[in-house]
């Protein structure tokens, strides 16, 4: 299908939206990662001591919160990742 296109003009098309693609795999790289990282759990007695202290359903709560904002600010993440590529695509649609 894209056997009339010439190849300078392949070319340069690629060279034009390679960057924003290679950006694209790079937050989709990322984004695996970290979900294979919040999958794991977040053990609280490795980073914060003082939580040990805390009776078993304090330490739940205090786990839920911190699980919580991991996934809010993933959200907010993905969200400002899909504004900036709805804004390339309109910049683009704009040529």
């Amino acid at each position: 299908m894209f056997d009339i296109v010439p190849s300078p003009v392949k070319n340069f098309i690629d060279t034009i939206f390679n960057a924003p693609l290679q950006w694209l795999t790079l937050m989709q790289q990322m984004l695996n990662n970290a979900s294979l990282t919040a999958g794991k759990g977040i053990n609280l007695n490795n980073y914060f001591g003082w939580f040990s202290y805390l009776p078993s359903s304090w330490r739940l709560c205090v786990q839920s919160v911190i699980a919580s904002a991991v996934l809010i600010v993933t959200l907010i993440i993905v969200k400002a990742a899909w504004n900036m590529y709805l804004n390339v695509k309109a910049s683009a649609k704009w040529w």
